[in-house]
């Protein structure tokens, strides 16, 4: 199991931080901005906890391949939204959980 805490205070790294790692659980403090892509194909993610005031950032390519920020994650099953998600450019918003096979 490889659990990641993302702590207040933290800046993420560009696009696809942690694309395609090995992260079982995430969870995400207050007032963090997440780059697009970043949990992108983690297949062996289950649970995201995003707290209060975080903010998904667009990013990657917009066209019929960008699979968004927990795009591919297909064992996926449970997320916890804290209050005020802030998604710039809510056109994109659908690719955010794009093939997220296993969402509960």
């Amino acid at each position: 199991m490889i659990e990641i805490e993302i702590k207040e205070g933290v800046k993420l790294g560009d696009w696809k931080s942690f694309a395609y790692s090995g992260i079982t659980k995430l969870t995400i403090s207050n007032n963090i901005e997440i780059p697009g892509g970043s949990f992108e194909g983690c297949s062996n993610l289950e649970q995201v906890t995003i707290g209060d005031n975080v903010t998904i950032k667009p990013g990657g390519t917009w066209g019929n391949n960008y699979s968004g920020t927990f795009g591919k994650c297909t064992n996926l099953k449970n997320i916890t939204i804290g209050e005020n998600l802030k998604m710039p450019n809510n056109t994109w918003s659908a690719y955010w959980f794009r093939q997220c096979t296993s969402l509960e």
